[in-house]
């Protein structure tokens, strides 16, 4: 339990942004073939990669504590339309 405590709570958040954007895409644009899981990891990853290249680059727009919102977002959508593109 105390293993919680010591995660930051940029990283919780971090991640429920990340899960609703994945699970929001595949409500918009996911087949019935697909489940919602499998968008998961692409828009996680995709909110990890934006944020961290907003943190490379200096952006600070929309910054939510140390995570830069606007730019995750974005980085998720990228990696969710290419994991539809490809993989749909």
């Amino acid at each position: 339990m105390d293993l919680f405590l010591l995660v930051p709570p940029s990283v919780y958040f971090g991640v429920v942004v990340g899960i609703v954007v994945g699970f929001a895409f595949h409500a918009l644009v996911g087949h019935q073939r697909r489940s919602s899981l499998f968008y998961l990891p692409f828009g996680l990853t995709g909110f990890l990669a934006g944020g961290m290249a907003a943190q490379r680059m200096g952006l600070n727009y929309m910054l939510v504590g140390d995570v830069s919102v606007l730019t995750g977002i974005l980085g998720a959508l990228i990696g969710l339309t290419l994991a539809h593109l490809l993989f749909a």
